[in-house]
């Protein structure tokens, strides 16, 4: 059976509009993209401004955080320098855990080497709230720790499910800010989350089992010198 003419004009059209259509999209991407990383310096500037302000040069702190800047949050800072900071937080939530999940199983299988694994994939299944408990128990973090881990979640978990009421009643945003997750929140309130959860992953650096090699040996030489 011949097709109709007219079928085969239709569908011509919509594809011809589907193409302009993907074309502008990709063109507001390109935009959104280019507005992002003009305000790439700015965003630096301001880190550097809070992370100097939280961690003085010369200080222990400070190659801790190097040291955690480095190698955990990596992502993290990729994500807000590029203006996606929903998606930093959902990181950063994630980067504690991952850590949690490393350093209690090096506590945990001191005396048990052969069951790492097991102890390893039990706490997989363990989330941040659990974590906070642990380190609360052991002294390495403290109530004060423990309230913001809750904060966190709770950001986490508003950006995660695209809750955007419950985010601004954890911020206590008022004001109408249009509803882009990936880019709703100011330098002024996520730069303060990073600074934080830093200073949470030295306090867990510094956990028996849980000091890299390096930090180990810098900590030593600190010590000897009576700088700590």
């Amino acid at each position: 059976m011949p097709v109709d003419p007219r079928v085969e004009n239709f569908k011509k059209i919509i594809d011809f509009i589907d193409r302009i259509e993907v074309s502008k999209t990709l063109d507001q991407f390109g935009k959104r993209l280019t507005e992002d990383f003009a305000g790439m310096d700015t965003r630096s500037k301001l880190f550097i401004e809070a992370f100097d302000a939280n961690f003085p040069v010369y200080s222990f702190e400070r190659v801790s955080a190097l040291t955690s800047l480095r190698n955990n949050i990596y992502d993290v800072i990729m994500l807000y320098l590029l203006n996606q900071k929903s998606a930093a937080i959902i990181e950063l939530h994630s980067e504690l855990e991952t850590l949690s999940i490393l350093y209690l199983t090096t506590l945990r299988c001191k005396d048990v080497p052969d069951k790492k694994s097991e102890i390893k994939n039990q706490l997989r299944k363990k989330s941040l709230p659990y974590f906070t408990e642990e380190w609360v128990k052991l002294k390495v973090w403290d109530d004060e720790d423990a309230q913001f881990c809750k904060r966190l979640t709770e950001i986490r978990n508003g950006v995660a499910h695209k809750n955007l009421d419950r985010v601004k009643q954890v911020f206590g945003i008022e004001e109408f800010r249009g509803q882009m997750l990936s880019k709703y929140f100011t330098e002024e309130e996520i730069i303060p989350l990073i600074m934080n959860c830093l200073k949470l992953e030295i306090k867990l650096t510094l956990t028996q089992g849980g000091m890299s090699v390096p930090l180990q040996e810098t900590y030593r030489r600190a010590k000897d010198a009576g700088l700590l």
